[in-house]
């Protein structure tokens, strides 16, 4: 299927079946373990993003001016996945013995006990809570700047 997008590079169709097939697709894509591990710090760090956009061509016709918006797409997804993960899976258990009892069966154990062993570092767990608080001060969170 191809894949069509507006002056801003921003996907829009051909249709709202077509486009809406694609957002799950990058979706579950970005929730693959295979594609997009969970145990990287950050977007910039998951490697392979060549053989992603490669797998995404295979399965669908897009410009390459689709790219940036494509990994924007998956970064975003990856980013609320661990996120979720991290919520449901870290933070509602208080052992490590308990968690990995716990643990979401579409991640290798092998990467949780690493996301385990990163999210309980100390200085991880004050930057957490330093952005849980400064998150908590924000009155519209959808706006930038000063919290007054």
């Amino acid at each position: 299927m191809e894949i069509i997008f507006n002056e801003y590079g921003v996907p829009i169709g051909p249709d709202q079946r077509t486009f809406v097939q694609f957002s799950n697709f990058l979706g579950t894509m970005a929730r693959s373990s295979d594609f997009c591990p969970l145990v990287y710090t950050n977007w910039k760090a998951v490697p392979d993003k060549d053989l992603i956009w490669a797998y995404v061509k295979q399965k669908y016709i897009i410009p390459d001016v689709g790219k940036k918006v494509v990994f924007a797409i998956l970064n975003d997804a990856w980013r609320r996945h661990k996120c979720a993960i991290k919520e449901e899976h870290f933070s509602k258990y208080k052992t490590t013995y308990e968690r990995l009892k716990n643990r979401p069966k579409d991640i290798p154990e092998s990467h949780f006990k690493e996301l385990i062993r990163y999210w309980s570092l100390g200085n991880i767990q004050e930057m957490s809570e330093q952005n849980s608080k400064n998150k908590a001060q924000q009155k519209w969170r959808h706006r930038t700047g000063l919290v007054n």
